[in-house]
Parts: structure tokens; sequence; C-alpha cells
């Protein structure tokens, strides 16, 4: 099993750019962490933009039961 410093993800997840339009990259990393837990991984359009997406993650051997929904863009401080 993989096993993570969750302190060092969370750094790692926080330092990459990912204001709202630019956050393919960690949205990336998202999707990548899912896999190396082995979940499954799908990306979902979001509008028009083929860099934008949801990214769903889930155990195909589980039926799920619950839905975590969160954001990975961020604002700039200014806003």
């Amino acid at each position: 099993m993989t096993t993570w410093d969750p302190v060092d993800v969370t750094l790692d997840l926080c330092r990459t750019e990912s204001t709202t339009g630019q956050e393919a990259r960690v949205m990336a990393q998202a999707a990548a962490l899912c896999a190396e837990l082995g979940l499954a991984v799908r990306t979902q359009p979001v509008g028009t933009d083929p860099s934008r997406v949801n990214v769903l993650a889930f155990d195909p051997a589980v039926p799920p039961a619950l839905l975590l929904t969160t954001h990975l863009d961020t604002v700039p401080p200014y806003i």
C-alpha cells in the first residue's frame, strides 16, 4: 500500500499553481495520487476548455456509498 506524509502532500499541492483556469496541473496531481492509492480515476470535462476537468476517483470493487466534493482551484488573494 502506498503511504505519504500528509503534510508533504498538502504542501506540494499548495505550492502548485491552481488559480481558476490554471488548475490542470493540480488536478493531474490529485488524479495521480488517487491512482497510486489503487483507486480507479476518471476525468469529467468542465465547460468547453479541455484543460479543465473534474477528477472522479473510486474503488471499483466497492459500490459507492458516499460522495466527497471540493474545489482544488484557488483565487488570488487580491480578489
